[in-house]
């Protein structure tokens, strides 16, 4: 039995589609999920108790125990810590509340992790970047092929084995929780998974992108600060296809970022984990 761990913050809208993807192929069973509603001004304890009430008969049939926990503080790494404690199982998968995955993906995953004794494991992300802007489209065409993109990017779906619970511990109050659960194991102890993806909607507009870019960097300057540093082995730097055109465009975004991080950074702007509006 495992434990999949959803943080939602005031998300109303997409919390019973990111559940009716997981249930939708009848995959899943002996299994515990888990919503953590921290900080919610919203429906979203009421919307995820409606859909849980109409599917009770299916989910007892199917040996799947379904709990949701509330807290007053608005962070994702205090409901990430809050869903791993109750967890009560060996193995869980943390899922952010707007991603769509099969059960059967999520099968997958665990035997992946457990058959390669891997310490965490992600399947592959597919940036949809269709309905963004021209800038925005000619920096993802790059960054999607990226070696951390293609072989690093332990995010948004993470599966954990016991050990790796272990490894992470409690996870600090910071921006880029991601990124410090990746840096806690070495490169050959998490993989990502190409036979299993999921999709993740990329920022409409420049100056969303520029705002996430930034928050990214600043997440990695926070971690540095807290001496949380990359001892993966993993080698994060290059492309997979370099075109010239989409590389100016890519430095030129990052260059940017990293600049206004480190001003913003440096006036003591570093806030905790923010939700990413940019593509909702």
């Amino acid at each position: 039995m495992f434990s999949i761990i959803i943080p939602a913050h005031n998300e109303e809208r997409l919390i019973v589609p990111t559940l009716v993807s997981l249930l939708k192929d009848q995959q899943l069973t002996h299994c515990r999920i888990c919503i953590v509603c921290n900080g919610c001004t919203d429906n979203t304890v009421a919307v995820a108790n409606s859909f849980i009430k109409d599917q009770l008969k299916s989910l007892k049939n199917r040996l799947i125990e379904f709990d949701i926990i509330e807290t007053n503080k608005p962070s994702k790494t205090h409901a990430m810590n809050m869903g791993i404690a109750e967890s009560k199982t060996e193995q869980v998968i943390l899922i952010d509340a707007d991603i769509s995955i099969s059960g059967e993906d999520i099968l997958n995953l665990f035997e992946s992790l457990n058959a390669n004794k891997l310490l965490a494991a992600a399947p592959k992300v597919k940036f949809q970047y269709q309905k963004s802007s021209l800038l925005v489209r000619s920096y993802y065409h790059l960054s999607s092929q990226s070696f951390y993109n293609q072989n690093h990017r332990l995010s948004n779906v993470i599966a954990l084995s016991q050990e790796g619970l272990k490894r992470i511990d409690k996870i600090p109050g910071i921006i880029a929780d991601d990124e410090y659960i990746r840096r806690q194991f070495k490169s050959d102890e998490y993989k990502i998974l190409n036979t299993i993806s999921f999709d993740f909607v990329c920022p409409k507009t420049l100056r969303d992108l520029l705002q996430v870019l930034t928050r990214v960097e600043r997440g990695n300057l926070q971690l540095a600060k807290l001496n949380y540093l990359d001892n993966t082995g993993a080698n994060l730097s290059g492309f997979i296809h370099k075109p010239l055109f989409y590389f100016s465009i890519f430095l030129c975004c990052k260059f940017f970022a990293k600049i206004r991080a480190k001003w913003q950074f440096a006036n003591g702007n570093v806030s905790q984990w923010e939700r990413d509006e940019s593509n909702r």
